[in-house]
């Protein structure tokens, strides 16, 4: 009985190493989580104020002047590379996205992990304190016993006694 007590000590202690493995890895998890959110809300930001910058269209520069061909040339190439750039904001949103996705299902399996750590703990601890209850009952019972046939040798010590 006592190795198994030993046994079963040793495994808790295990389980309970486990456990605290998955709470540091959780925790790892959701800082990395909310790092990668940081880096979305900023990537975001910087997406709308690269959207907020566009370029003007000619009818609102406000000249009367006609404009020539070198100013026409100059506004579409600002114009293509402000889309350029849009585009290059853009996929870096997507990307700080897919990252946070990613992120979030690993902070889920770190919460799963944690949860059977704990649950395996638990039932461990749970088995111990039944095993503990079983071996005090069994130890009453003896001690109960021991104290019954005290006593039946006492009475039958007394009935063999002429008094």
């Amino acid at each position: 009985m006592q190795g198994t007590r030993d046994s079963l000590v040793a495994l808790l202690e295990k389980r309970r190493v486990e456990r605290q493995g998955a709470e540091q890895a959780l925790a790892r998890a959701v800082a990395s989580h909310e790092a990668a959110a940081q880096t979305v809300a900023r990537a975001e930001q910087a997406l709308a104020a690269h959207v907020a910058k566009r370029p003007a269209a000619p009818s609102e520069v406000g000249s009367s002047d006609p404009l020539t061909g070198h100013e026409l040339t100059r506004a579409a190439a600002f114009g293509q590379r402000h889309a350029e750039e849009a585009g290059r904001f853009k996929q870096g949103v997507l990307r700080a996205h897919a990252q946070l996705a990613a992120l979030a299902a690993d902070m889920l399996e770190a919460q799963h992990k944690l949860a059977r750590a704990s649950a395996d703990e638990r039932a461990l601890e749970q088995h111990q304190a039944r095993l503990e209850r079983t071996e005090a009952q069994r130890l009453e019972r003896r001690e109960q016993e021991a104290a019954d046939e005290d006593a039946a040798a006492q009475i039958i010590a007394r009935k063999g006694s002429p008094l």
